[in-house]
């Protein structure tokens, strides 16, 4: 095990461990100073994702998130940006639709997706973090799903 100073492509200077045969070390070595430094690593990433996440929030209209804290505010526009990819291609596939239970639908189960885009509390966000994509979006179909149930019931009712 060794204890090299590794000079990073950012300028910034790190101390690393690094193991293994002399030329992992040095494999190893070359690969660190290829690259930026984590703290640098980390700001350019969190930079682009904020930068993703405007781009969206001005596509879609989206409100400002605003009641957390700086670093869990930027987070949560972050983990909204990527549900809204899916939750907008999601529903331009609906809107695709031909069937006739489709197009009763359609509006509300648009008027649903916005709903869940147009959410600005961080905490509400960060909290579904790990339901990931397909529960946003399976919780708008089953919602649709027992208004389908709603409307056949309903239906058979009146026919009665």
């Amino acid at each position: 095990m060794a204890k090299v100073s590794i000079t990073h492509r950012c300028g910034h200077e790190s101390t690393e461990n690094l193991t293994g045969k002399q030329s992992d070390r040095d494999r190893r070595k070359a690969w660190l100073e290829g690259g930026d430094c984590p703290a640098c690593y980390t700001a350019k990433r969190n930079a682009e994702a904020a930068e993703a996440a405007a781009k969206i929030e001005a596509e879609l209209g989206l409100p400002e998130i605003t009641d957390g804290s700086e670093k869990q505010n930027s987070y949560a526009r972050a983990l909204r940006a990527t549900m809204a990819k899916t939750i907008v291609s999601f529903v331009a596939t609906l809107e695709a639709s031909t069937s006739a239970q489709g197009a009763e639908l359609r509006p509300t189960y648009v008027a649903y997706a916005k709903r869940i885009l147009r959410q600005d509390s961080a905490k509400y966000w960060i909290d579904r973090h790990n339901s990931g994509t397909y529960s946003s979006v399976r919780s708008v179909a089953d919602y649709i799903s027992a208004r389908l149930a709603e409307q056949s019931a309903k239906a058979e009712l009146a026919a009665k």
